[in-house]
């Protein structure tokens, strides 16, 4: 998978529907189950104290109908800065390198919302120095009716790995 920069395309190995391993990733579910109250949480229901350690490493994208697209609505400092690039308000078909994956992008989020579960995802991502970085990401799927579903996400990053390591 490859993501658009300025700079140049970040490469990824991805393996979804893992295991949430990272502390961070665990608090962030246990935060959305906290706001379930027996249905999918709204944006609003989430609570904004208990997310701000993590709002450094949130997104949150939802549909666009009059894009066609999905749109990033939120895209925290800590992933900003890991890609050089903020994706605020920028549709998933003008962020990634490669239009498959976009289509997986999108058909992850359709998934996420339709299946109204957290989907983990972790796997290295390649910086432009050409280090690479093991990440974790949390999909969260939230009830916002007046776009179709919103995604809370987090990406977490714990170390870089040089090459031939």
């Amino acid at each position: 998978m490859q993501f658009l920069t300025e700079r140049q395309p970040w490469r990824w190995t991805v393996e979804f529907g893992v295991s949430p391993q990272f502390d961070d990733t665990l608090d962030l579910i246990a935060l959305w189950r906290t706001a379930r109250h027996g249905g999918l949480p709204r944006r609003q229901d989430m609570n904004a104290r208990a997310l701000g350690p993590y709002l450094k490493n949130v997104f949150t994208v939802a549909f666009d109908p009059k894009a066609g697209d999905y749109i990033y609505r939120t895209i925290g400092s800590a992933i900003v800065s890991a890609f050089g690039v903020d994706a605020f308000r920028v549709p998933v078909g003008s962020l990634f390198a490669d239009p498959q994956d976009a289509a997986g992008a999108r058909t992850l989020y359709k998934y996420v919302l339709r299946r109204r579960r957290p989907m983990v995802a972790s796997g290295h991502v390649q910086g432009l120095g050409g280090a690479w970085a093991t990440f974790e990401a949390v999909h969260l799927p939230l009830r916002e009716p007046q776009v179709g579903g919103m995604i809370l996400g987090g990406l977490f990053f714990v170390d870089a790995i040089d090459d031939g390591q």
